[in-house]
């Protein structure tokens, strides 16, 4: 399994994905059954339905925000998994506006496992060890 980290391809760029929307941690337009969804930067916690992973330090620190930099979340649950090979997934990507692409990690959105795309972070054995600390939980009483 592998974390994407990189320039979205055109093949992603010109799939239009859902920019989500947040108020504080809640994030907002997902379908129910990803629901209650959160992300908590501060901790960088990410929590789908009854699915929830902590980040380890190693992805939270590909993140740290220059300058203007913000975190954008977007999503695209509505594609056949099938045609594409891509599962439903929400993506967090750094960036200065919605249209400018930085940073991206792809998440599965029925897992909390980041999406292999087949490019290259996850290849070197830092990277490998950091992939190994991914661990998505589920939440008792959902």
């Amino acid at each position: 399994m592998f974390i994407a980290v990189f320039l979205l391809p055109l093949s992603l760029a010109a799939h239009e994905d859902t920019i989500i929307e947040r108020n504080g941690d809640i994030l907002l337009g997902l379908p129910i059954k990803y629901q209650p969804a959160t992300f908590n930067e501060s901790d960088f916690t990410l929590s789908l339905g009854r699915l929830s992973v902590t980040f380890p330090k190693c992805v939270h620190e590909l993140f740290v925000l220059k300058g203007e930099e913000k975190i954008i979340i977007d999503a695209s649950w509505y594609h056949e998994p099938e045609a594409d090979g891509l599962p439903p997934y929400i993506t967090l990507r750094t960036s200065t506006d919605t249209s400018d692409f930085g940073k991206s990690l792809l998440i599965n959105m029925d897992t909390l496992f980041p999406v292999d795309t087949g490019f290259t972070y996850g290849i070197d054995a830092q990277e490998k060890q950091c992939i190994l600390k991914f661990k998505p939980t589920t939440k008792s009483g959902t």
